[in-house]
């Protein structure tokens, strides 16, 4: 059970740096950034097409998507 909480927090890591990395244009093409991009939209996709609807200035999936993550972890 801790592998699956302990891989749970990793992928929350990887996603609040991709969030981060969004900010950073000089390595916008990099292979590595373009890795950890296409872990994060796995997830956050999804999410992105459900919220589309509400028209936000600000994309807050990341949010959502770490806050459902806690809920899985505490309901594990």
């Amino acid at each position: 059970m801790s592998i699956i909480r302990t891989g749970l927090s990793l992928y929350i890591y990887l996603v609040i740096l991709d969030t981060i990395l969004t900010f950073i244009p000089k390595w916008e093409k990099e292979n590595w950034r373009l890795k950890i991009r296409d872990w994060s939209n796995y997830t956050l996709n999804p999410i992105r097409n459900k919220i589309e609807i509400l028209k936000l200035p600000i994309d807050i999936s990341p949010l959502v998507l770490i806050l459902l993550i806690q809920l899985l972890k505490i309901l594990w």
